[in-house]
This record gives structure tokens, C-alpha cells and sequence, in this order.
């Protein structure tokens, strides 16, 4: 739209140096007329040679700009040119809620920041608390144009897409201000889309955990049982997996299952506890305290039963 809009600029300025250093121009001149420099007064001529009208929406588009960007370009542009009127906007207010992956990470803030920079760049924002923002979002009724849902849907987008560089999750609340103060997002649409980053993430963890009950359920039984049968013990000697085993990976993976999907809920938290409680019955059966006297053997055990007191 900035090139369209030098271009008509300099088709002008040709147009006044060729008439200016046309034959008789000079006479038609006003005589008092003495400052030096451009004409005061410009005035619109038709020409066929002139750039078709466009569709705003395609204008913003081709630049990967913002349509608010092209809208606060066409208030500079006087009136006399005859461009099309800005479209409808409306002004929303914008909850924005923002969690790290996990615990140690750091990118809240700058995350915040960024989104911030963004919307007071391209959606006007005003700042009304911590996480609480109005904005003003112009969109298009046109055939060609883009609807109030799609400029909801493209910001959704482009927040996600600044809070993933940054190792974060994002939640939004988004409601129009006047009339009815509809919704403009399905909470629980959003809410899932949004935080499919924060359950991929939950979901690796749960899946560590669930190699370390497999292998580790195997590993600790045999080397105890190895240290064991050095030391003369003949009796309570942990064998390999069972059925009991099997059962107790199984609970294990079910809670997780459901700690990644709905980490909230109660039913998860008792699957959770249960899973523990079994996992713990599972670490007493291989008998480490009877190991206390080598301390590799030991440590084994004592790093195996971080697993129960997680799931507790």
C-alpha cells in the first residue's frame, strides 16, 4: 500500500513538472505569485494508467503487515484522494494468561513483553491490570475481506506462536466491550489448542517416568539378587517380573496418562496415589534395605523410590 501511495505521489510530481515547463505556463501563472518551491495546492486528475482499486484485506496481506498498520497509514492520506473508508472495528478486552513449560523456566516475562510490544503496535492496546488488556481490532464485512472471527483467530495465532519461541503456554479470554459482551473464543476449544505445547511437555515427563518403572523394575530385582547371592543370602530373594509387576505398570501408566490429559481432576489425583502406593509396595518387595552395607546397590533403591513419592 506505501508503494502504491509513492507511486501516485510521483506520478503527480511528473505531471506538475511537465506542466510547469510547458509552452505559455508562465503566463498562466498568478503574478503576485513569487515564492519559490512547490505549489501550495495540489488537485486529483484522472488517469488511466493509474494502479486498480485493491481489497484492503489483500493489500496488508502481500507485506505480512498487520491491516491495522494499513489502516493507521490511510489516516495520513488526505481525504481529496478518494481512498475507501476504514472498515468497522470494535474494541475487546483480552485476558492473558502465561505458564512456563516447567518450573525452571524463564520466559514468562519476556514472552509478556513481546506479546505486548505486538499489541500495542498493531491493536492499540490499552493496559487495564496484569494480565487484562483492551484492544481495538478493525475487520472487514466485504466478500473479499476478513471477518471479526478470523482477526480473533489470526491474534490468537500470533500470541501462541510468541509465547512457543519463548517455552511457553498461553490461555486467553477474549470478550467484545458494548452490547451484549459476547465471547469471541470457545474457552474450551482455545484452552485445548493452546496448551497442546504444555501437554507435550507433561507428556514426555510421563513417558520418562514409565521408562524408568520398566526398566528400572528389572534392573534393581537383578542386581540386588546378584549382591545378594555373593553375600551367602539364600532367602527373600527378589526375583524377576510378575503379574504383580505388570499390574503395578499398568496402574503407573493409566495415571500418568490422565496427569498429562487432566492434571486437575480428582479421579487422577486418587489413580495418582494409587499408583504410588503400589509402586512403593513393589520397591519393598526387593528388600534394599538389606543392601545397606554396599552403597551402589543401595543407591539404587533410594533413587527408585522418588518414583512412588511423585506419584504421592
Amino acid at each position: 500500500m506505501v508503494i502504491t501511495i509513492l507511486g501516485m505521489v510521483a506520478d503527480m510530481e511528473l505531471t506538475f513538472i511537465r506542466t510547469g515547463s510547458a509552452p505559455g505556463s508562465r503566463r498562466r501563472a498568478p503574478k503576485a505569485s513569487t515564492k519559490a518551491g512547490r505549489k501550495t495546492s495540489m488537485t486529483m486528475k484522472s488517469d488511466a494508467g493509474s494502479p486498480p482499486a485493491r481489497a484492503k484485506a489483500s493489500v496488508a496481506r502481500e507485506p505480512k503487515i498487520s491491516r491495522m498498520t494499513v489502516y493507521r497509514a490511510l489516516d495520513v492520506i488526505p481525504s481529496r484522494i478518494g481512498l475507501p473508508e476504514k472498515p468497522p472495528s470494535v474494541t475487546i478486552a483480552l485476558h492473558l494468561t502465561i505458564e512456563n513449560f516447567n518450573k525452571h523456566g524463564r520466559g514468562r516475562k519476556p514472552a509478556r513483553e513481546r506479546i505486548e510490544a505486538m499489541l500495542e503496535r498493531d491493536y492499540q492496546m490499552q493496559k487495564t491490570g496484569n494480565c487484562d488488556y483492551t484492544l481495538t481490532v478493525a475487520y472487514d464485512q466485504g466478500a473479499d475481506g476478513v471477518s471479526l472471527d478470523d482477526e480473533i483467530a489470526s491474534l490468537q495465532t500470533e500470541m501462541f506462536n510468541i509465547a512457543e519461541s519463548y517455552r511457553c503456554s498461553i490461555e486467553t479470554d477474549v470478550y467484545e466491550i458494548g452490547g451484549q459482551e459476547r465471547s469471541l473464543v470457545d474457552r474450551h476449544v482455545q484452552s485445548l489448542f493452546f496448551n497442546m505445547a504444555k501437554i507435550a511437555a507433561s507428556g514426555r515427563l510421563g513417558l520418562v517416568v514409565l521408562m524408568i518403572s520398566v526398566i528400572g523394575g528389572r534392573i534393581i530385582p537383578s542386581f540386588t539378587r546378584n549382591w545378594m547371592t555373593k553375600q551367602g543370602i539364600r532367602e527373600g530373594l527378589p526375583g524377576q517380573p510378575m503379574r504383580f509387576d505388570l499390574a503395578v505398570i499398568g496402574v503407573t501408566a493409566l495415571a500418568l496418562l490422565g496427569w498429562v490429559v487432566a492434571p486437575d481432576t480428582r479421579p487422577v489425583g486418587w489413580l495418582l496415589a494409587l499408583a504410588g502406593a503400589s509402586q512403593l509396595l513393589r520397591l519393598a518387595r526387593w528388600g534394599g534395605w538389606r543392601t545397606a552395607r554396599d552403597p551402589l546397590v543401595l543407591i539404587l533403591h533410594i533413587g527408585y523410590l522418588w518414583l512412588p513419592a511423585g506419584c504421592c
